[in-house]
């Protein structure tokens, strides 16, 4: 089914999605929130054991975006060179294209706050919340056609959940942090994925929307929600965690567990950011002098900044404002 962009102008110009800009979308009465900024849909008492949907209301880019659709309609992107923070807007539209489909019923939606500084606001969802989930589908993720069941050191779903998404078209792949990791660590019995949204170049003024990739996936996600809408258990055994949901460490930076097992599938030798767990590719990332190992020159601040109980300091435009 198409979907009509123009009714997503201002989600798409917004510097963040504010709950002014979904209400054009819900109703008040189906919407709460909390002193987080986290908003949630549809979660009555008569929606329990339904699919959540989650995706988070910021992204990296700082003032207002001009998005611009091109003459033969196959992507969108930002104007004179300003990107239009696909990283979550696209999720937020897949999230509200569902709901409209649904006619709200039989799903819930989640919309986080703060994901892109260490997904503050997924951190404080009440477990309540979801622990009843039928099962919690994500829109984060670039390219077209994954499904993430590994993110960073947390596997997210049973093989059998998987083999759902699979059998949809959908490919597994191995993630960096999301909010999943923050739910799957208080509702480890619920099966979350993380899926493609069709854009890509993320972060970058660069970046581009495919609009039928992002169609595609809107359309599998209804099916998959229409077809399979009671309780998917999550039964795999419980593996080993690095950190908990509030940052506290279980072992000393560096550690490799039982879960590295599970990723040979991906990768024959792996190691883990210090700081955020991602998986860091042979030959890829950053290494400190210390021998600790990091997604990025950012992962690695981060990380000095924890360990010295710093804040962190960076500006509105991404700089690093410390080294001044």
């Amino acid at each position: 089914m198409k979907v009509n962009f123009t009714e997503y102008e201002q989600i798409l110009r917004a510097e963040r999605v504010s709950i002014y800009d979904l209400l054009k979308h819900f109703k008040k009465e189906d919407m709460d929130y909390d002193e987080w900024g986290n908003v949630y849909i549809n979660f009555s008492k008569e929606t329990k054991g339904t699919p959540i949907m989650v995706a988070h209301t910021d992204n990296v880019l700082r003032g207002e975006r001009k998005p611009v659709l091109t003459l033969d309609g196959k992507r969108i992107f930002g104007g004179n060179g300003v990107g239009i923070g696909f990283d979550d807007k696209t999720g937020i539209i897949c999230a509200i294209e569902i709901w409209k489909r649904m006619h709200k019923k039989g799903m819930r939606i989640i919309f986080t706050a703060d994901e892109e500084i260490g997904g503050v606001g997924a951190r404080h969802v009440p477990e309540t919340k979801l622990e009843d989930a039928a099962y919690i589908i994500e829109m984060d993720r670039r390219g077209g056609n994954d499904v993430i069941d590994v993110s960073g050191a947390t596997r997210l779903a049973s093989d059998e959940f998987v083999k759902i998404w699979e059998d949809l078209g959908f490919k597994t792949a191995t993630g960096t942090f999301t909010d999943l990791n923050e739910f799957k660590d208080v509702a480890p019995k619920v099966n979350m994925v993380n899926i493609s949204c069709g854009y890509y170049k993320p972060h970058t003024n660069d970046e581009y929307l495919e609009i039928a990739e992002f169609e595609h996936n809107v359309d599998r996600i209804f099916e998959m929600i229409s077809t399979h809408p009671d309780v998917i258990v999550d039964d795999t055994p419980e593996e080993p965690k690095k950190y908990d949901r509030y940052g506290t460490y279980s072992g000393c930076y560096g550690n490799q567990y039982d879960w590295e097992d599970k990723l040979d599938r991906y990768y024959n030798t792996v190691d883990e950011c210090a700081y955020c767990g991602a998986i860091v590719r042979p030959h890829e990332g950053v290494e400190d002098a210390d021998g600790n190992v990091f997604c990025d020159e950012k992962c690695q601040h981060w990380y000095e900044q924890m360990v010295n109980n710093e804040d962190q300091s960076y500006g509105d435009d991404g700089e690093d404002k410390t080294k001044e």
